[in-house]
C-alpha cells in the first residue's frame, strides 16, 4: 500500500528542492503540431536494494515489492489541466497532482514532481492493488473536482466509497465520450541538453527521472489507468 494525507502514514525519502519555475525547452525544432493537451510525462520506479536501486519505467501493469519506490515528473506544454489520482486497494481515493484545483496553478513549462523535492513514495508492506488514473483536459474537469472535495469532506466509510465509485464512473464515462478522438501521440523523448536553467538541477538528481521522460500530445482529452501488483 501507499499512504497519504487522507490515508495511513506514509514512507517517504526526503532530499531537497523539485518544482522549477523556469522556462524550458524541450523540444527544440522538432517540436510536435499544436495539439490542445500537451504536456511531458515520467513515471519512475525504484527497485532493487537500496544501495544500487534501478530506475524502470511504470508501464500500465507492473509488479513492485514493498519497500521499492515511486516518483512522478509532469511538464505542461499548453495551458490544459493534468490530474493525477491514487485508488488504494482500500478504494480510498487521493488526488497527487495538482495541488489544488485553481485555475491559476497551472504553469506551462515548469517541471513539477511528484512528490515534490527529491522525495519518493515507498510501498510499505501491505500488499494489494494499487491504480493511478491519469487524466488530461484542455478544460477543466469541474465535476471531478467538485465530486472528490465532497469525497475528502466525507466521514462515514460508507459515504466514502460510494463518493469513490462514483469519481471512478465519471472517468469511464469521460473516456467513452472522447472514444472517437483521434489517437493521442506518445513518444520517449531525451531532455537533458534542452532543459535551460533547470537542466543542472535536473541531471544533479539521482535517479533522473527526465531520462524516461515521454511526450504526449492529443486533441482534447487523454487518459491512462496504471496498475501496481504490490507484492
Amino acid at each position: 500500500m501507499i499512504h497519504f494525507r487522507h490515508l495511513p502514514v506514509i514512507a517517504v525519502l526526503l532530499a531537497t528542492v523539485a518544482t522549477f519555475a523556469h522556462p524550458v525547452n524541450v523540444y527544440g525544432q522538432n517540436a510536435p503540431e499544436a495539439s490542445a493537451v500537451h504536456f511531458i510525462w515520467a513515471f519512475g520506479a525504484l527497485v532493487g536494494p537500496q544501495s544500487s536501486p534501478k530506475l524502470i519505467t511504470v508501464d500500465r501493469d507492473l509488479a513492485l515489492q514493498s519497500g521499492d519506490r515511486l516518483k512522478f515528473m509532469v511538464s505542461q506544454k499548453t495551458p490544459c489541466f493534468v490530474y493525477l489520482f491514487h485508488l488504494s486497494d482500500q478504494k480510498e481515493l487521493t488526488l497527487l497532482y495538482p495541488q489544488d484545483f485553481a485555475a491559476e496553478s497551472i504553469q506551462t513549462e515548469a517541471v513539477a514532481f511528484v512528490p515534490s523535492d527529491d522525495r519518493w513514495f515507498s510501498l510499505d508492506e501491505k500488499t494489494g492493488t494499487e491504480k493511478f488514473y491519469l487524466l488530461a483536459s484542455h478544460q477543466r474537469l469541474k465535476p471531478i473536482e467538485d465530486r472528490y472535495r465532497h469525497y475528502v469532506s466525507l466521514d462515514g466509510e460508507a459515504d466514502r466509497r460510494a463518493a469513490v465509485e462514483e469519481i471512478l464512473e465519471m472517468i469511464k464515462v469521460l473516456r467513452r465520450q472522447h472514444l472517437r478522438n483521434p489517437e493521442p501521440v506518445e513518444r520517449p523523448i531525451h531532455l537533458g541538453g534542452n532543459f535551460r536553467g533547470v537542466e543542472e538541477a535536473i541531471r544533479s538528481r539521482i535517479p533522473d527521472l527526465s531520462a524516461i521522460a515521454v511526450e504526449i500530445a492529443a486533441s482534447t482529452f487523454y487518459s491512462r489507468t496504471f496498475t501496481i501488483d504490490h507484492r
